[in-house]
């Protein structure tokens, strides 16, 4: 992170253990690669320094949710719609039962 002088505070040492970060900085390398292929627009080092400034600032956004340091990972908090799996649960199987019902509708119709 030298190279572009990213502080801990945006990229962590513990970054790795961050879904957040990891997919921020995957999209980042995937998007300089087509930035900077041969055959790339001529704007795309500065549209790549745009898209590394609008991730920098979620990155930035993700630790602060956590408050990692140098010394110190702490795990992402966890979301309250990730904590209570029930809804989520009897939104599914309801869809499915629906989903299977139309199947024999449709199959007594044409039948």
């Amino acid at each position: 992170m030298d190279r572009f002088g990213l502080e801990t505070r945006v990229v962590p040492p513990c970054w790795y253990r961050h879904n957040t970060l990891v997919e921020s900085l995957s999209a980042l390398r995937d998007y300089e690669r087509i930035c900077f292929a041969p055959n790339a627009s001529p704007t795309g080092a500065v549209d790549w320094f745009r898209a590394l400034r609008e991730i920098e600032h979620r990155m930035s956004e993700a630790c602060a949710r956590t408050q990692c340091s140098i010394n110190e990972h702490r795990p992402d908090p966890p979301r309250a719609w990730t904590t209570d799996q029930a809804p989520w649960q009897a939104f599914v199987e309801a869809d499915l039962r629906d989903r299977e019902q139309r199947v024999i509708d449709e199959s007594l119709a044409s039948g």
